[in-house]
């Protein structure tokens, strides 16, 4: 078993990798984007974005996770390349449905979009990037099925340098703006596919199967419907700032969401990557429930050090990237954003009893709810505090989605979370973020800021060891950790003991 463990925490940090070296290259690019590209432009690409997300969602329809589930499965054993080749074959045929529908009426979605009819090869661009990602989902999912996580992260690896290279010889030679970026996504994406195509080949039998593909969509159609409900709560600020503001309003939004998103893309999906294969371990070890507590509680502890940095340095950070003023003001929706995300974790976590049960309806249900919730939400305060408002309804809506799916997730399996803990360190961290927004304002030397920040950042712990957060068994842990690290003339000698003592 602990084998077993080792591998399935070694290949998800593989797998992560391979995640975090695709979605890197969005803030890589960052400073040319904003050098580049005026608020306006930045909006519409944050327009895009989230537009091309809702496409993938609703015409891939999740066709991925039953590839997962048959692939495996006994009674269809002998059946897997035609599982594949069906999968594969099926996806290819909504993408290419996707783009007849669509590409006929690029000029009419730019307007609906844009309110300009020129930005119409944007859209036909952005529909075959669409295209190609959900193709492309077919076969990365079966490497990750084959437990194939070298290929998995090669091919992400490779996407990720093509497109980061051809972004920046469009953008910065040619100077094609967001048409090069999705270009480059497109030529990305084909270099991609080539390079998975002897393994697509080696895994596909010729024969297309409709009633295993009834069965899979049967399965598939359910999860698909979440997971668009879910996609609408992430696109409903953007496209609300669109219709109630200005492109500039959006761009200026996008940062602000891009900057507190590495907090979910290099932090957070890296750690469930590693953590879910655990929790499913542990579903009959008769200490699981305080296992499970326990990931909401160091899960929270860390993250807040991350947000602490994201929040209180969110000025110096968006000024290191733009030289225009006019991104500027993306800084102040930075802690509000990376505490909606905190929210969403907590309540992605809280959901571990209803996984175990396998109550995967309400999880559903309450998806679709929240995400009607949001979008009220948005035009709510977005009509009263443009860029703020959005912010504060994507906070606001995790907030409410978070106790509604924990008193869900309560009634079916109960797990004692550490809910005041939590909120110990929620209420402590606003509350050095605030001070550091009124105190150490743009009208501080630099210096005086990047340090007295860097103190706020250390008095969280401390607040909370004042605040009798700590179990004297995590205090002797604490003091003992820094007895054996403080000295670094000893860290060689402690690595070779882990090591020996792991033999």
């Amino acid at each position: 078993m602990i084998d077993l463990i080792k591998t399935s925490i070694k290949d998800s940090f593989i797998y992560s990798f391979g995640n975090i070296m695709l979605r890197i290259s969005g803030f890589i690019l960052l400073p040319v984007y904003l050098t580049q590209l005026s608020p306006a432009e930045y909006g519409i690409l944050g327009l895009l974005e989230v537009t091309t997300q809702v496409l993938v969602q609703i015409f891939s329809l999740a066709m991925h996770l039953p590839l997962i589930r048959w692939y495996w499965a006994p009674e269809y054993h002998n059946k897997q390349k035609t599982i594949f080749f069906s999968t594969i074959m099926f996806s290819s045929l909504l993408a290419g449905l996707m783009l007849i529908i669509f590409l006929p009426w690029a000029s009419t979605f730019a307007q609906f979009l844009f309110h300009d009819t020129n930005y119409a090869n944007l859209i036909q661009l952005m529909l075959v990037s669409a295209s190609l990602q959900i193709i492309t989902m077919i076969p990365t999912t079966l490497a990750r099925v084959q437990g194939k996580a070298i290929l998995y992260t090669i091919s992400h690896i490779l996407n990720f340098i093509v497109s980061l290279l051809l972004t920046l010889f469009f953008i910065l030679k040619l100077d094609m703006k967001v048409e090069g970026i999705y270009l480059a996504q497109i030529l990305g994406y084909i270099v991609n596919i080539l390079f998975l195509g002897r393994f697509i080949w080696q895994n596909s039998e010729l024969n297309f199967d409709f009633t295993i593909l009834k069965e899979m969509l049967n399965y598939s159609f359910p999860l698909a419907l979440s997971s668009m409900a879910s996609v609408l709560l992430t696109i409903a600020d953007r496209y609300t700032l669109n219709i109630l503001g200005q492109l500039s309003d959006v761009g200026v939004y996008s940062l602000g969401f891009k900057i507190s998103n590495t907090l979910n893309v290099l932090v957070i999906s890296s750690i469930n990557l590693a953590l879910t294969p655990l929790i499913y371990q542990k579903m009959e070890d008769p200490n699981n429930k305080r296992f499970y507590s326990k990931i909401m509680t160091y899960m929270t502890f860390g993250i807040m050090f991350f947000v602490l940095g994201l929040s209180l340095y969110s000025q110096e950070i968006v000024q290191l990237f733009a030289k225009d003023k006019a991104y500027w003001p993306a800084y102040r929706l930075v802690p509000i954003l990376c505490f909606a995300i905190v929210f969403g974790m907590l309540k992605d976590l809280s959901t571990i009893g209803l996984n175990l049960k396998k109550k995967t309806k309400i999880i559903g249900l309450i998806v679709t709810i929240i995400s009607f919730i949001n979008v009220g939400l948005n035009f709510l305060f977005v009509s009263l505090l443009k860029t703020t408002g959005a912010a504060l309804a994507m906070l606001l809506t995790q907030v409410i989605f978070f106790f509604v799916m924990f008193q869900a997730a309560q009634k079916q399996y109960r797990i004692p979370y550490e809910i005041q803990k939590i909120f110990k360190m929620l209420l402590l961290g606003g509350f050095l973020i605030g001070i550091g927004f009124f105190l150490f304002n743009e009208n501080e030397p630099l210096i005086v800021r990047i340090f007295s920040k860097l103190f706020l950042i250390i008095l969280f712990p401390i607040g909370l060891y004042l605040w009798n957060f700590y179990e004297p068994i995590e205090i002797q842990t604490i003091k003992g950790a820094w007895r054996k690290w403080r000295n670094p003339l000893n860290w060689k000698k402690n690595r070779s003991k882990i090591k020996l003592d792991r033999k």
